[in-house]
C-alpha cells in the first residue's frame, strides 16, 4: 500500500516559512503534532489556502508528474479566463500546456518540453512589457514541476479568482488559492483511495 509522505515540523521550518509561522505557531495549529500527512495539512483550520499550497506544492510532498499536472490545470484556467476576457492567448502558450501535460504522463520527451517552454516564453516576450498572466502560467507549466506548480498557481490566483468564488470577504488571490486547494484536495483524496 502506497502511503503519503509525512511532513515534519523540522521540514516545515527548514523550508523557511514567512510571516507568523514559527515553531510555536505551527505546533498551535497542529495541536502539538510534529508530523502531518498532506491531507491533514489540507484539513488544518486557521491556515490560509495559500499557506497550505505553499506546503503542498513541493516535490518532497507530491510526485513531479502530479505537480506538473496541477500546474497545467492552473495554466489552462488562466488561458480560458484570458480568452473569455477577449485576450486570446498565443497558441504557443496552449501548446506548452499540452506538451507539459503529455510530459507528465510520459507521452512527451524532455526535448519537446524544453522546446514548448522556450516557445511559450517567446510568446510572453512578444507581449512586451505587458506580461500576460496566461502566457506566464503556460510557460511555467512547462518548467520544473514544483516551481511550475507554484508559479502557475500564483499566476492563476491573480488572473482568475473571482470567477470561482464571489465572497466579498476574500481577495481575488485568496479565492483562487481556495479553488486551487480544493482541486489539490481532490487529487490527494484520489491518491489516498488508490493507495488503500
Amino acid at each position: 500500500m502506497r502511503q503519503f509522505k509525512r511532513i515534519t515540523l523540522r521540514q516545515l521550518l527548514a523550508w523557511e516559512p514567512c510571516g507568523p509561522w514559527s515553531e510555536e505557531s505551527i505546533l498551535r495549529v497542529t495541536n502539538g503534532r510534529r508530523q502531518l500527512t498532506p491531507l491533514e495539512i489540507v484539513d488544518l483550520p486557521g491556515v490560509s489556502a495559500g499557506d497550505k499550497l505553499w506546503v503542498l506544492l513541493r516535490e518532497e510532498v507530491l510526485p513531479e508528474n502530479e505537480l506538473r499536472l496541477f500546474a497545467c490545470w492552473c495554466a489552462e484556467r488562466v488561458l480560458r479566463a484570458e480568452a473569455k476576457a477577449g485576450r486570446p492567448p498565443d497558441k504557443r502558450s496552449r501548446t506548452a500546456v499540452r506538451v507539459a501535460r503529455a510530459f507528465a504522463r510520459g507521452e512527451a520527451t524532455a526535448e519537446e518540453l524544453s522546446s514548448a517552454w522556450s516557445a511559450a516564453w517567446s510568446a510572453t516576450s512578444a507581449e512586451s512589457a505587458a506580461w500576460s498572466a496566461a502566457e506566464s502560467a503556460a510557460a511555467a507549466a512547462a518548467w520544473s514541476a514544483s516551481a511550475a506548480a507554484w508559479s502557475s498557481a500564483y499566476s492563476a490566483s491573480v488572473a482568475s479568482a473571482a470567477a470561482e468564488l464571489s465572497s466579498t470577504e476574500l481577495s481575488a488571490a485568496a479565492a483562487a488559492s481556495a479553488v486551487q486547494l480544493r482541486y489539490l484536495e481532490r487529487v490527494l483524496r484520489r491518491r489516498a483511495r488508490t493507495a488503500a
